[in-house]
């Protein structure tokens, strides 16, 4: 039995003015095909060693890890949109408590 079977997906390539572009169509049959995908995705970082690019996010009480693939390697929080915000109304609670 191929992985492609045991994968369960179609598999195509589509050509739009000579740019091939690959497409994978995932049939979700059973529970256990959800599996699939996240093992691929395992072995994929795994292969790749990038180990050193992860990193734990500097959020206070954050539990998550964070995987930077930021050009010059400088992300350190999970989710920059809640913390950068956060971080901007303490200051700014801060400030006007001084005042």
């Amino acid at each position: 039995m191929e992985v492609r079977n045991l994968y369960n997906q179609e598999e195509n390539i589509d050509e739009k003015e000579t740019i091939f572009l690959w497409k994978q169509q995932c049939r979700w049959d059973s529970p256990s095909t959800l599996l699939f995908p996240l093992a691929h995705a395992i072995g994929k970082f795994i292969c790749r060693n990038e180990f050193g690019n992860i990193k734990r996010c500097r959020g206070p009480k954050c539990i998550l890890w964070v995987l930077d693939i930021s050009q010059n390697h400088t992300r350190y929080r999970c989710c920059i949109a809640i913390y950068g915000n956060r971080a901007k109304a303490a200051a700014y609670r801060e400030r006007k408590n001084i005042e």
